[in-house]
């Protein structure tokens, strides 16, 4: 049995709490990645990260199947990103594993942070972040 629509919804919803950050606009974000680099890799929709006091921090990046991208904006006014895949079938059905993970992103960085990750190289030599 495969979960559904909505299992990855709720378990989206649960990794986006508990965060804290500078205040993040979806929309700037959007414009700094690029719109149809969002679009190209399958992202629908940005779902916002708040933090306790129901300010965002951070977006969740659903795109192909139970796969997503997290988007934090830190306090050093930097991106940490995250790429995550939800187990969907087998004994650990609804697990989120962290698949790889870049802290203190700058914008310009961004697309060449996804493509780096989602490429599967090892050669962290070709992408130097600080």
């Amino acid at each position: 049995m495969t979960l559904t629509k909505t299992d990855i919804q709720l378990a989206l919803s649960v990794l986006a709490k508990e965060h804290s950050g500078r205040e993040f606009y979806p929309e700037v974000f959007a414009d700094q990645f690029g719109r149809m680099a969002l679009r190209s890799l399958g992202v629908r929709k940005i779902i916002e990260i708040k933090d306790r006091d129901k300010t965002c921090v951070g977006a969740i990046l659903p795109y192909g199947s139970g796969r997503a991208i997290k988007v934090v904006l830190n306090f050093l006014d930097l991106y940490d990103v995250s790429f995550l895949q939800m187990r969907l079938v087998g004994n650990s059905r609804g697990e989120v594993v962290v698949k790889s993970e870049y802290n203190n992103v700058y914008a310009d960085q961004l697309t060449e942070v996804v493509a780096h990750a989602l490429s599967g190289s090892k050669d962290d030599a070709i992408l130097k972040i600080v």
